[in-house]
């Protein structure tokens, strides 16, 4: 469990180290991103087996609040795909989130997970931004860590 707390203390470091950008939030505008990562926990499995890659679309009803649904690939048990609904909130005016996430094996209802995380968009231009996240798998039991691109439309 200590070698969970090395890459997220990490990450969470260079999230709120990174300064302040303002990402577009505003009322109706979509994120589309994509994002590669891995899950870190002591169940065994090879490295190999814990790589994540995720797609999805993020449509903000309110400023600051966003809604998620989108697909990830887990390299797990021989390529597991798990479709994905949640929110984001992003406090105050910046660049900073906090998000929940529920994921659903599409091919048995078994091995789904629940997900709550940070991240940070760090704005490339007005519409493009690297995005880093962190998020607790409550069944895995594990920390999940990410990087993508996000494009705001």
């Amino acid at each position: 469990m200590k070698t969970f707390f090395k890459p997220t203390l990490l990450a969470l470091f260079v999230i709120l180290c990174i300064g302040k950008i303002n990402a577009q939030s505003d009322e109706s505008t979509v994120l589309i991103n994509g994002n590669a990562g891995a899950l870190f926990n002591d169940d065994g499995r090879n490295f190999s087996d814990k790589i994540m890659l995720g797609f999805e679309v993020n449509y903000f009803v309110k400023p600051g609040i966003a809604f998620t649904g989108g697909l990830d690939y887990l390299t797990a048990n021989n390529g597991t795909t798990m479709g994905v609904f949640g929110t984001r909130v992003y406090p105050g005016s910046g660049a900073f989130f906090l998000r929940h996430r529920s994921m659903i094996n599409l091919k048995s209802r078994f091995n789904s997970d629940f997900l709550l995380g940070i991240g940070y968009d760090a704005m490339l231009n007005d519409n493009f931004a690297l995005e880093f996240n962190v998020d607790y798998h409550f069944l895995a039991q594990g920390v999940g860590i990410r990087a993508g691109i996000g494009v705001f439309l």
